[in-house]
């Protein structure tokens, strides 16, 4: 499943930049998530809901990251 998902949005990005450098970071980069994937069955779905659901914060600046504790 990863693999249609990530050829899919590979083929898609090459067509938008129309560069073959993508397709070659994109060949690169499968392997590391494939491995990822190997590991934590989730981890797309982990990556995906943390970039989703959590937002930036407005100290973001000052602190150098987010802080959500009060």
């Amino acid at each position: 499943m990863y693999a249609v998902v990530w050829l899919f949005g590979s083929v898609l990005l090459f067509v938008w930049i129309q560069s073959f450098a993508v397709l070659g970071i994109a060949a690169v980069l499968y392997p590391l998530i494939w491995k990822a994937a190997d590991w934590d069955p989730r981890f797309i779905d982990v990556a995906m809901t943390t970039l989703q659901e959590t937002p930036p914060t407005r100290n973001r600046k000052i602190h150098g990251g987010d802080s959500y504790a009060p």
